[in-house]
């Protein structure tokens, strides 16, 4: 009975580590497959994409941002969080990039991308990087 009462006490105290460290995982792999398109755009820059798939891109970065914040994690998954964050910044700030240089105001033309270029590159990499951390397979196909 005083073991349940500790248990119940433990997450209800918001100690419930492993439930929320299998949500960030849950939430990396769901980004590294929505985020697929980066890969191909690296690979072919030139090819570009809408305004409106770049700021779908910004704002899928920032909601899975605020969503890894608000978690609460063991240290293994704390330290992905870190760098996934860091993939998300740059997917972020590829896109404010270009707004600032005025090439998403058309969002049916398809900009290129080889000036951003790197902040995917990164975003790849440090998605891939929160991977390895938490123990999942990935394939980086760039």
């Amino acid at each position: 009975m005083i073991a349940g009462l500790v248990l119940i006490a433990v997450s209800l105290s918001g100690c419930s580590g492993p439930m929320q460290d299998e949500d960030l995982k849950t939430l990396i792999i769901q980004v590294d497959d929505d985020f697929a398109e980066q890969k191909d755009v690296i690979m072919k820059p030139y090819q570009g994409l809408t305004a409106e798939k770049l700021r779908q891109f910004k704002s899928a970065a920032q909601s899975a941002q605020a969503t890894a914040e608000s978690l609460t994690l063991s240290d293994k998954y704390s330290k992905a969080r870190g760098i996934f964050i860091q993939g998300m910044n740059a997917t972020i700030t590829a896109v404010d990039t270009l707004e600032q240089a005025g090439k998403l105001t058309n969002t049916d033309e398809r900009i290129p991308t080889d000036s951003v270029n790197l902040f995917f590159i990164s975003t790849q990499t440090k998605i891939g990087d929160a991977l390895d951390i938490i123990g999942v397979k990935n394939d980086k196909g760039y």
